[in-house]
């Protein structure tokens, strides 16, 4: 009979999904915790829950003769994975990554090495300095990073609350769609409110 598999879905770095998890592993006592990180450097799993390793630390890859090109995955105290990682070494759980090894994000051969043929993200990054170029372009860009970012920034704050505040976590969707519908239902209201006001000039 096949052993069952438990998924959770976190969000990294969240002390909501931490407390959560470490609650769901206390229950369930897994046989082994998989953990989404690379999967060539699992041996290296146990030195994260080391006393002497005082987070925030990350893991740091990068390609011998190009440290400049650095990959890194970053762990905090409230990050859901190091508190995974902890609970399975102070337990003597089985605990490795399962997720593409660390290679697979290194970059690939530097561009003097790729032949005379450009390069794909050098194609891109000609286009994306051509719009800029363009003041109507950039004017346009601006405005729409003005108007972006209210709502970006809300939105993302509403979330941190509905998982730290609310103890919520797995809610977040259904709370940020009622945020988002209650400010529909709420824009012909403030329309009015703002027609009605006196206007000084």
């Amino acid at each position: 009979m096949a052993a069952d598999v438990h998924i959770f879905g976190i969000r990294h770095h969240g002390p909501g999904s931490s407390r959560q998890l470490v609650q769901a592993l206390d229950a369930l006592e897994p046989a082994e915790v998989l953990i989404e990180g690379p999967s060539d450097v699992s041996e290296l799993l146990p030195l994260l829950a080391d006393p002497a390793m005082v987070p925030p630390v990350a893991l740091l890859t990068y390609p011998a003769d190009a440290p400049d090109q650095a990959v890194f995955w970053p762990f905090a105290r409230f990050s859901p994975e190091y508190q995974a990682v902890c609970w399975a070494v102070a337990r003597g759980v089985p605990l490795r990554f399962i997720d593409l090894p660390t290679w697979w994000r290194l970059p690939k051969k530097p561009p003097e090495e790729q032949g005379e043929a450009e390069p794909e993200g050098d194609a891109a990054t000609d286009r994306a300095q051509q719009i800029l170029r363009d003041p109507i372009a950039r004017r346009l860009l601006l405005i729409a990073l003005v108007n972006a970012a209210p709502v970006a920034v809300s939105s993302t704050l509403f979330l941190f609350f509905v998982e730290s505040r609310l103890q919520a976590p797995g809610w977040e969707g259904p709370f940020l769609l009622l945020f988002f519908l209650s400010a529909a239902v709420a824009a012909p209201f403030w329309g009015r409110f703002g027609a009605a006001r006196p206007r000084f000039v």
